[in-house]
């Protein structure tokens, strides 16, 4: 059984950039705000993933993550048809 290295197991890490790069495009095309707080989360959740990141910047990341959750859950109004919002 191999045992791979953390830099190596991070090399196939390239599928949080595709979603950056998805809802980037949802913003540009669309101009919803919750695609813009989308994009937020998922850049932040791809640097908490990244190997050798600290303590400090760990738990500075769980809290912008838990901020944008509830900017998203309580802020952004919900359309009934498909829960985006209207703007």
């Amino acid at each position: 059984m191999e045992v791979r290295s953390p830099d190596r197991i991070w090399e196939g890490g390239h599928v949080l950039l595709v979603a950056i790069a998805a809802e980037l495009a949802l913003l540009f095309l669309f101009h919803r705000t919750s695609a813009a707080v989308e994009v937020l989360i998922f850049v932040i959740a791809r640097k908490m993933v990244a190997p050798g990141i600290s303590g400090v910047e760990l738990l500075a990341g769980v809290a912008a993550l838990a901020a944008l959750v509830a900017i998203r859950f309580y802020f952004i109004p919900r359309t009934e048809g498909g829960g985006r919002d209207a703007s």
